[in-house]
């Protein structure tokens, strides 16, 4: 990946450019001024006389009684904004400039007698961006003057770079050369193809939350993205819960004997609540090839691969545990929760009878939340009696997104006074949502939304629908 300075500059010429032509486009298209009456057909200008007399343009004949058919308007070019958009386009070539005297004075000085050894440190060490030696190191291969050693060397530093750098882009020169080495016989191996898959991508790891259900289908999804140069495979192999193997199953319950990144999954398992280790075993591979149809300096065919494993710490709770619904930190999320519980209206509306009797209604819309459940009961707080207003849930998982709510209107005795606002109570109902495989994460507190204002009339129509 090259330097930040490359894409500010491009993002400005760009930006200069586009806005430069734009002024350009509006100062030549003008603005309408007002002006003698003319013939909208020919242009031709209107004398009084001529037009009474006849009703016709004497030039091209048409009838000027009809709409539109005489013009009092001109459009005339804005010749300042043209300069001033030319100005502005012309701007654009300064940041091309800028980017190539930064670049050039970032550039680390390589002499042409400089040792191979030499030149492999100033590989490994250079900055993101900076390609002058692997450029060096180009030149020398073009001219044979590298030994197997010297090769392997640079090669070496090269993935040491990327190691350093967490880089996820080659740059052109480096991957030049290492389509140089393999065709000079000394390809990529294996070890080194997955070391560059790492650096760019990090190590392998499933997607565990940190407090789990028991009896609960766990999402796994190794799966890393697919970029430019390398080619990566992986493969969950095994799950180990405290050393006990866990059954790995596609979405319809098929048992696998590993699942690949081009697949999606479940560990599935039953264990009684505690604290466990679990340890994820991946196969990793990779392959590499600079371009299209280009030399491959790496090939998956036949390739050994290695194993990376994944440990962490996670407490399984038990569902009969009011704990266990407190799966994600509330302080990290409780602004999240709070902003997808919409609360749209609440109203309270009388029939108008003998018995004065009145109607509550109340408009909640559920939101999402990425990766968490949500499922409340819905009370809400009149004049200090509280009273059941229906459910709501929404579940956001990598798998699918689902919401359902149920608020049903709630006879009440009229208060005396209508009361202005009323507060509304959402209280955590995971049974809801236990039944779908897809949720590991609910959230349990209350959420409180205190002084709702609450609209009332004489008519049923309740809160907007």
């Amino acid at each position: 990946m090259g330097s930040a300075i490359h894409y500010v500059a491009l993002i400005g010429f760009l930006a200069f450019l586009s806005a430069g032509a734009i002024l350009v486009l509006l100062g030549v298209r003008g603005r309408m001024v007002l002006d003698v009456p003319r013939c909208a057909r020919c242009r031709h200008q209107i004398a009084g006389a001529e037009f009474h007399r006849s009703g016709l343009c004497p030039e091209c004949g048409g009838d000027l009684t009809g709409t539109d058919a005489i013009s009092y308007f001109v459009s005339r070019r804005r010749r300042g904004m043209i300069a001033l958009g030319v100005a502005v386009g012309a701007l654009c070539v300064v940041f091309p400039v800028v980017d190539r005297l930064v670049t050039i004075g970032a550039r680390v000085s390589v002499s042409t007698n400089a040792t191979n050894v030499e030149l492999s440190g100033l590989i490994g060490n250079a900055p993101q961006g900076e390609t002058s030696a692997v450029e060096e190191a180009v030149r020398r291969s073009a001219a044979n003057r590298l030994s197997a050693d010297e090769y392997a060397a640079l090669v070496e530093a090269i993935i040491v770079r990327q190691e350093r750098l967490q880089d996820d882009w080659l740059e052109f020169a480096e991957t030049t050369f290492l389509r140089d080495a393999a065709s000079a016989g000394h390809p990529l191996t294996q070890a080194q193809i997955d070391r560059l898959a790492i650096a760019g991508f990090g190590a392998p790891a499933s997607e565990l939350p940190t407090k789990i259900r028991e009896n609960a289908s766990l999402n796994m999804t190794p799966a890393w993205e697919q970029r430019r140069d390398l080619v990566r495979t992986l493969t969950l192999r095994e799950v180990r819960l405290d050393g006990r193997p866990l059954r790995i199953v596609d979405y319809q319950g098929n048992t696998l004997d590993g699942l690949s990144s081009t697949q999606q999954g479940e560990v599935v398992f039953q264990h009684s609540p505690g604290r466990y280790r679990v340890v994820s075993t991946f196969d990793v591979a990779a392959s590499f090839s600079p371009s299209p149809g280009g030399i491959a300096v790496g090939s998956l065919a036949g390739a050994p691969t290695h194993k990376v494993t994944d440990e962490r710490d996670v407490e399984i709770v038990s569902t009969d545990a009011p704990s266990w619904i407190a799966l994600r930190s509330p302080s990290s999320r409780a602004a999240e929760v709070r902003a997808a519980c919409d609360v749209c209206a609440v109203a309270i509306d009388s029939d108008g009878g003998a018995e004065r009797r009145c109607t509550l209604h109340v408009d909640l819309t559920p939101g999402m939340v990425p990766q968490l459940a949500i499922s409340f009961s819905v009370v809400v707080v009149v004049d200090g009696v509280k009273y059941d207003a229906g459910w709501f849930y929404a579940i956001s998982s990598t798998k699918s997104t689902i919401s359902s709510s149920s608020l049903n209107p709630v006879e009440l005795p009229c208060p005396a006074t209508m009361p202005a606002t009323v507060r509304i109570i959402a209280r955590p109902n995971p049974r809801a949502v236990e039944k779908y495989a897809s949720v590991d994460a609910i959230w349990g507190e209350d959420l409180v939304f205190d002084a709702v204002p609450v609209t009332s009339g004489r008519t049923s129509e309740g809160a907007r629908r």
